[in-house]
């Protein structure tokens, strides 16, 4: 090996030594990157079920029970006070999504229909993702390449990545003999 590629490589050695002093060693790399290791998050959605169609079994219709309805102000109460007898129906379905509730007042004739319901869907699912955040890290890369009339770009280099994302690095490139030195930040 000639003296130029000992320099060359001795420099590199100097320069990893550095980055991993920095990078491992150091209390200065954890004052400027604070040690995190993982991100949370956390969705809210509103999902539905897939429609449930569901056949009933024919039901018995619900025995009656009296009420009274007055005549004059359209009331109903429950005692014979000045009213007229009329048959009163409630009764309920009930699904997994849904219940049903109907009260009917019949007097020969339909007088009222009162109908009301409950839902039993979730409102709100809370999803949480946990997202892994890449921690430093050296990098061997290379390039080749050129243009249409020659092929001038055989290069070999190291990158170093923090846990900012921001990188690090450093090039020789073999054809030209030329050093390259860059730095790369997380835009966002």
């Amino acid at each position: 090996m000639n003296e130029k590629w000992q320099k060359r490589l001795f420099s590199l050695f100097i320069i990893s030594g550095i980055v991993l002093y920095i990078d491992r060693c150091s209390e200065v790399a954890n004052r400027l990157i604070p040690p995190t290791e993982t991100e949370i998050l956390i969705e809210r959605d509103t999902i539905f079920p897939d429609p449930v169609v569901i056949e009933l079994p024919p039901k018995r219709i619900p025995v009656p029970t009296y009420v009274y309805l007055d005549t004059i102000t359209r009331e109903v109460t429950p005692e014979p006070a000045s009213g007229k007898k009329i048959k009163k129906y409630t009764d309920s379905l009930a699904d997994s999504n849904l219940t049903f509730y109907y009260t009917t007042l019949v007097d020969g004739e339909l007088i009222n229909n009162d109908f009301e319901y409950k839902l039993h869907v979730p409102l709100t699912i809370t999803n949480t993702v946990t997202k892994l955040i890449p921690t430093n890290g050296i990098y061997l890369t290379t390039e080749l390449g050129g243009n249409r009339n020659q092929f001038n770009n055989l290069s070999l280099g190291a990158m170093y990545l923090n846990k900012k994302r921001n990188s690090f690095n450093y090039r020789y490139n073999f054809m030209q003999k030329s050093h390259n030195i860059g730095v790369g930040f997380k835009i966002k």
